[in-house]
């Protein structure tokens, strides 16, 4: 709410249009429940499905490729311009556990090097190769998110 809102809404009268709640319900073309992960790092799983990016994704030893359709979202400098964080998750053991692993930067990557599940980043293992895996993309502004897909693996 910006400074001006707030103090007519202190000084005058309350808003009759409150800001919208977004809504954490999963959506059931998903076939990933974001609120039944382990989250690893920060949880971005009240964050509402806004667009259809992804299309489809790979992954082997070393990278992950993804398929995805040019969209529009604000960016921020983390050494690089970035405009999203990769999220990646995965079966271990009965449990589903994923987050953030790296940046995607400005105006999309196709290809992730998969350096910081090998190092650990954030409690990350690479997942088993038996394991089920799935990807999405989260805005810098940690507003909006990508759809979940499956990750195919080669």
């Amino acid at each position: 709410m910006n400074f001006w809102k707030m103090l007519w809404k202190m000084f005058f009268k309350p808003d009759p249009t409150p800001d919208p709640t977004p809504d954490p319900t999963p959506d059931p073309s998903e076939d990933l429940d974001l609120t039944k992960v382990k989250w690893l790092g920060d949880n971005y799983s009240s964050i509402v499905v806004v667009e259809k990016i992804l299309n489809s994704a790979s992954m082997n030893n070393n990278k992950i490729n993804t398929n995805y359709s040019p969209y529009s979202w604000p960016s921020k400098v983390v050494k690089v311009k970035v405009d999203a964080i990769c999220c990646i998750f995965y079966e271990k053991g009965s449990d589903i556990v994923g987050g953030k692993f790296d940046w995607w930067r400005a105006g999309g990557q196709g290809d992730k090097i998969l350096e910081n599940l090998h190092n650990g980043y954030h409690g990350h293992i690479m997942p088993p190769s038996t394991s089920k895996v799935w990807t999405c993309i989260v805005s810098v502004d940690e507003a909006k998110r990508s759809n979940i897909i499956s990750v195919s693996r080669k």
